[in-house]
């Protein structure tokens, strides 16, 4: 399984308040220190907001907080959230859509394996994942900021 980049920029955007429980904190503030797209932040904590993880304050001095505290959201609540039900397969999901479901090994132990990834995850909050001190940024190469691929200057 592979989150898609909203979800991993809302985990990231929950460990980041987490670091900072005690004040309001920006987009632009989140996006500078992860090195990402401000406008893709300020479109996830929207959702976070939406969701009930963060609350938003506009105008002078806004930005957000966490709504909850961190060690009451999982991971796996978040990655629910974003991704919708989780399915290695699409057999693990909907019935009916493979010819050999009914008798298939691989779908009673992805499922399983599936399960047991989720039951984990569960247990994991962003309390967990944030840690108790806030990393140190260092600067990306331009390999790395762009997903591992290599770019020519133009």
């Amino acid at each position: 399984m592979k989150l898609n980049l909203f979800t991993d920029y809302a985990l990231r955007s929950l460990m980041y308040l987490s670091w900072h429980r005690n004040r309001t904190v920006t987009a632009e503030e989140i996006a500078r220190f992860y090195g990402i797209s401000r406008d893709h932040i300020v479109k996830v904590i929207q959702e976070l907001s939406r969701h009930g993880y963060v609350q938003a304050r506009r105008g002078r001095g806004g930005g957000s907080v966490l709504a909850r505290e961190p060690r009451q959201i999982t991971v796996c609540e978040v990655i629910t959230t974003f991704e919708g039900p989780p399915a290695l397969l699409d057999c693990l999901r909907t019935n009916n859509v493979c010819a050999i479901e009914s008798s298939c090994q691989l779908k009673r132990v992805l499922g399983e394996a599936q399960g047991r990834m989720f039951a984990y995850l569960d247990t994991v909050t962003v309390e967990d994942i944030a840690g108790d001190i806030e990393p140190v940024t260092i600067p990306l190469s331009p390999v790395a900021m762009n997903n591992g691929r290599a770019t020519t200057a133009s």
